[in-house]
């Protein structure tokens, strides 16, 4: 009688269930894992305003009122203004320097910051700061 040695490879079968796992956990993960990176920049946009808000009521305890930066267009020009506290760095979703920016003092007393991020499914998303919120607003 002849015996036959095994190799010890694997069957054809436990190949294929191997690979069936495989792809179903790839199906649940890859939904999952898609518009992180932009969820993450909309709460780094957040954070930073929270900052901003804190900027600027140190802003107003010391001089009695919010600024009125007329010239103020730019992120990174209200960072140079508001010498309060240091505000985070925020990169615009195309690499630029700055994400868009506007600064409107309402001429009551108050203010409205927005800074938009649009990101690569093509939405925009802006977080608009107030003297008394912070929002995010999503327009497609």
């Amino acid at each position: 009688m002849t015996k036959f040695k095994s190799n010890g490879g694997f069957t054809l079968i436990e190949l294929l269930v191997v690979i069936a796992v495989l792809g179903i956990l790839a199906a649940v993960a890859i939904p999952r894992l898609t518009g992180v990176t932009d969820r993450a920049r909309m709460s780094e946009y957040v954070s930073a305003g929270g900052t901003i808000r804190s900027a600027m009521e140190m802003y107003r305890t010391e001089n009695a009122e919010y600024p009125d930066f007329d010239d103020i267009d730019s992120y990174n020009e209200l960072d140079d203004e508001l010498m309060f506290a240091e505000l985070p760095d925020l990169e615009g979703h195309d690499g630029s320097e700055s994400p868009g920016f506007t600064y409107d003092s309402n001429g009551n007393g108050g203010y409205s910051i927005e800074i938009t991020n649009g990101d690569v499914s093509g939405e925009e998303n802006t977080v608009r700061i107030t003297e008394e919120d912070t929002e995010i607003i999503t327009s497609p």
